[in-house]
């Protein structure tokens, strides 16, 4: 697990480490260093695509309007929060996770351009959701633009957008953890 801002600057120099690497070994075999470079050229295309593509997300609110963000590139890893908690982070490719590391409540709102409907979730206080979604697109003040271009040819796309709870408004009906917690205690009573 590495920082998003260390992945890309990573990314730059493998990327620029390859060619000149590959440059310098056609060097020293007496040919010409142009070749040896574009082949290290297409080589670190390889390397760096594969190097921001493979990676999941794990995002982390750390209180107010403040979120980091990680490259995760094992199938597991583990996060301690700040009450000393630890989270076991086991993500596919295709999702990716939020830890809410502050006493604060964050809400995922789906934006969605088009022609459909999804729900806005709830993030309670030190709890790691995992998302069905590979990225959240938006944080806070950076609002989602008003329309889109798009070549999908589905009826709508969604944007994630990260806020606090009071930029928000009203958290009734949202879906979180401790709502969950709650309906599975009413069930139980329900049953008895």
């Amino acid at each position: 697990m590495i920082s998003a801002g260390m992945g890309w600057t990573l990314t730059v120099v493998i990327g620029i480490g390859l060619i000149a690497l590959f440059a310098w070994l056609w060097k020293l075999m007496k040919k010409k260093p142009v070749a040896g470079g574009t082949i290290g050229f297409f080589l670190a295309c390889i390397a760096v695509t594969g190097f921001v593509v493979v990676p999941s997300n794990l995002y982390v609110t750390t209180g107010g309007k403040n979120c980091d963000q990680y490259w995760v590139y094992s199938s597991e890893a583990t996060f301690e929060k700040s009450n000393g908690e630890n989270v076991d982070i086991v993500l596919k490719q295709s999702e990716c996770m939020l830890i809410n590391n502050s006493d604060e409540t964050y809400v995922i709102e789906s934006v969605v351009y088009g022609f459909g409907f999804s729900k806005d979730m709830r993030i309670d206080p030190y709890s790691a959701t995992v998302l069905d979604y590979s990225q959240i697109n938006d944080f806070f003040d950076e609002e989602p633009p008003d329309e889109i271009q798009t070549e999908s040819t589905s009826g709508f796309v969604t944007r994630k957008w990260l806020r606090t709870a009071e930029d928000y408004g009203s958290l009734d009906g949202l879906d979180g953890a401790g709502l969950d917690n709650l309906r599975n205690l009413l069930e139980e009573r329900l049953e008895d």
